[in-house]
């Protein structure tokens, strides 16, 4: 496109809600005058919570992401079977696609990063960009070494990926295999303002002791021993989630609208996660180190990790040791260094190109 776009359909993957956390960040960066149209499985209240202009919610999953046994244990073979029926209706998805655009007045289609919604766009006779650091099939076919029946399935994936008129690579970032043009886009995160003094008095936490942000998504770990907690008096922790067998040390916190997690990351001393492209991307843009799980059914992982772990920011631990949680006889270790924060200007550069029609 050689003008501004009128009228975006984001297409958004309900794979947990990493890809709405940041499909938000570059939302909020396009410029009001563009409509948006959200594509998604996860939940409006979601989006109302982030996004700080106006949009439409269609509740519609063109893809399934990985369907998961817990925070770090995926169902290879139920991920495939449940990508594998999407496919199966593809042509009656590209119907539908083709009488929404049209309906809708969609003259571009951004994609996070569903693979369908490039290959819809295509036959619509519409441009796309994918923005993402990986893409389902990057994931996928790490996956074939235990279910080779499946590759076809994969090829299809890469080639309607390969319908994407751009690819917004987002860094840390996978590969940037199978798109006819890659633009290294840098990181994205959302803006976070130190808030300790006052998320204290809130949610009644002593902003003298060290605190720890607990992060490991909606699946939760299995079998972690929440109690050893308890054997760190000078902590506080807190996170989104309950915590089975959680001590008086750790709170569950909720976000408030007006308010953002990222405050929770730039005011905390250390973040505990799964490692995720969301919580990478903040506490590399505001010098939070993490001690996180090793997560091997994930090819991002590595990516993230050797990131992390080129800075000196990041500890890993097995599964076992991590449920085990070892890791807090070396949380003191990651405290009392200056981590140098990296720039995340992603969002705000496709939102620039998006106004200058420059993609």
């Amino acid at each position: 496109m050689s003008t501004p776009p009128s009228h975006i359909a984001y297409f958004i993957t309900a794979h947990g809600f990493g890809h709405g956390v940041r499909s938000c960040v570059l939302i909020n960066k396009i410029p009001s005058n563009i409509q948006i149209s959200i594509v998604t499985g996860l939940p409006r209240s979601f989006f109302e919570r982030e996004i700080h202009r106006s949009f439409d919610y269609i509740n519609w999953q063109l893809d399934c992401g990985c369907i998961q046994k817990d925070a770090l244990r995926v169902d290879k073979e139920a991920t495939f079977m449940a990508y594998q029926a999407i496919n199966d209706a593809r042509e009656d998805f590209i119907e539908k696609g083709k009488v929404f655009f049209k309906s809708r007045g969609i003259d571009l289609v951004i994609s996070d990063i569903a693979p369908l919604a490039c290959r819809i766009a295509y036959e619509a006779g519409l441009p796309s960009i994918a923005v993402s650091n990986f893409t389902w099939a990057d994931i996928y076919a790490d996956y074939l070494t235990v279910l080779p029946q499946f590759k076809s399935l994969v090829e299809v994936m890469r080639s309607d990926y390969a319908c994407a008129n751009v690819y917004a690579w987002l860094s840390p970032g996978v590969s940037t295999t199978g798109f006819p043009l890659i633009r290294a886009t840098g990181g994205m995160a959302r803006e976070g303002k130190p808030r300790r003094e006052a998320l204290a008095k809130r949610w009644n936490l002593n902003p003298k002791k060290n605190w720890g942000l607990i992060y490991l998504g909606q699946y939760g770990l299995e079998g972690a021993d929440w109690s050893a907690l308890a054997t760190k008096s000078s902590w506080e922790f807190m996170g989104l989630y309950s915590l089975p067998n959680s001590p008086a040390n750790y709170r569950q916190i909720e976000v408030e609208a007006g308010e953002s997690y990222a405050d929770w990351t730039v005011s905390c001393d250390l973040v505990i996660a799964k490692l995720g492209y969301g919580v990478v991307a903040e506490s590399l843009a505001y010098g939070k180190p993490i001690v996180f799980p090793n997560r091997m059914d994930f090819v991002e992982h590595a990516v993230l990790r050797d990131h992390l772990q080129g800075r000196k920011m990041g500890l890993e631990y097995s599964i076992e040791d991590f449920t085990q949680l070892d890791f807090l006889s070396d949380i003191e270790s990651l405290l009392g260094q200056d981590f140098a924060p990296e720039e995340s200007r992603a969002a705000e550069q496709i939102g620039n190109w998006l106004q200058e029609g420059n993609f």
